[in-house]
């Protein structure tokens, strides 16, 4: 019986060395998503900063490859990108970042080159 189905331990109760009262959640435990591995089932979900620069047509800001390496330094960890508009006149707001132009794709693959060395694939 775990923990959470028994009564909660008291005060006074005395766990024999090597027991864990508190057993660690799956959401920590390591899995496998396909072929790569993770110590952890934490995701960062997609999210649009709406952070691209509307002057440079929808360029990601030079910082957002390190942002996103920042966040892909734990060794497991899975990001899913923010929104990424495919043609100008797919976008509700200008500062939503693009990937139909060459400036927007190169600085695309500048974010998936810090990942993937964050990340120790690089």
């Amino acid at each position: 019986m775990s923990p959470f189905e028994s009564e909660p331990a008291s005060l006074g109760q005395v766990f024999t060395k090597g027991e864990n009262p508190f057993p660690i959640s799956k959401l920590f435990q390591p899995f496998n998503f396909g072929p790569f591995p993770h110590s952890h089932r934490i995701v960062m979900a997609p999210l649009t900063r709406m952070r691209a620069d509307s002057s440079l047509g929808s360029v990601l800001p030079q910082f957002s490859a390190k942002y996103y390496a920042d966040r892909a330094s734990m060794s497991g960890t899975f990001l899913i990108s923010e929104g990424t508009v495919i043609a100008p006149y797919a976008t509700g707001r200008k500062t939503v970042p693009g990937i139909w132009r060459r400036e927007q794709v190169k600085r695309w693959r500048e974010v998936s080159f810090l990942l993937g060395l964050a990340a120790g694939y690089g």
